[in-house]
C-alpha cells in the first residue's frame, strides 16, 4: 500500500494491484477485543473504492484500508485467531452471531476457530 497517498487514493491504487487476485480458498484473520477484523471495525463505516478494498478510520484516529467484506466473504473457509482473554467477548459474540465485522465476514462460512479461550 502506497501510505504517501491520501486513503481514497491510497484505497484505489491498493484495489488495482489485489483486483485481478483469484477468490481465496482461506481467509486467515485475527480478531481485536471489539470484534474488529482486518481494519473492519464495529460502528465505523469503511467506505468502499472497488468490491475488493475498502477504506476506514480505526478507533485510534487512524485512517486504515482493507481488504472488503465481500472479497473476504468469498474465501471457501475463514479461520479465525483469537488469543488472550480479552478476547472472549469477542469470541463469543462471533459464536452467537453478535453484530460484529468479524460476524459479517464468517456470515454463512465454514469457520476455522484458533483460541486459547475455554468455551
Amino acid at each position: 500500500m502506497d501510505t504517501s497517498l491520501d486513503p481514497e487514493k491510497a484505497c484505489e491504487d491498493f484495489s488495482r494491484k489485489v483486483s485481478d487476485l483469484p477468490k481465496p480458498k482461506l481467509a486467515l484473520l485475527g480478531i481485536g477485543k471489539d470484534g474488529h477484523t482486518a481494519s473492519l471495525f464495529p460502528q465505523k463505516p469503511c467506505y468502499k473504492c472497488s468490491e475488493v478494498a475498502c477504506f476506514s478510520e480505526g478507533p485510534d484516529g487512524l485512517k486504515r484500508i482493507s481488504l472488503s467484506f465481500e472479497f473476504l466473504r468469498s474465501s471457501e473457509k475463514i479461520a479465525f485467531f483469537a488469543v488472550g482473554k480479552e478476547k472472549e467477548r469477542a469470541i463469543k459474540g462471533l459464536i452467537e452471531g453478535f453484530d460484529l465485522p468479524c460476524t459479517k465476514v464468517a456470515q454463512g462460512k465454514e469457520v476455522i476457530l484458533f483460541t486459547d479461550i475455554d468455551l
